[in-house]
C-alpha cells in the first residue's frame, strides 16, 4: 500500500504542475489502484486503457509520462486516432 500512496503523491504533484484535472489522468489512478506502482512499466497498461476508452474522440492529445527509479523520467506526446 505504501507504493500506491507514494505513486499517488507523484501523480497529484505532476498533474497539478502541468495544469491537468484528476479526471484527465483517471487512467493513471485506475491502473495504480488496480495493479500497484509499476514504475515506468505502467505506460503500456495506461495506453491500453486509453486505446479502449470509447469516450475519447479521434484527435485527442495525450501526454504520457513515466517515472522510474532515481526519478528517471520519460515522456510521450500522442494523438488518439
Amino acid at each position: 500500500m505504501q507504493f500506491i500512496l507514494e505513486g499517488q503523491k507523484l501523480f497529484d504533484y505532476v498533474i497539478e504542475a502541468i495544469g491537468l484535472s484528476k479526471e484527465q489522468a483517471s487512467w493513471s489512478y485506475t491502473i495504480l489502484r488496480r495493479q500497484g506502482n509499476m514504475s515506468s512499466d505502467t505506460i503500456p497498461h495506461i495506453l491500453n486503457e486509453i486505446v479502449n476508452d470509447t469516450s475519447l474522440v479521434s484527435g485527442t492529445k495525450i501526454v504520457a509520462m513515466a517515472f522510474g527509479p532515481g526519478l528517471t523520467a520519460t515522456g510521450l506526446l500522442l494523438e488518439k486516432i
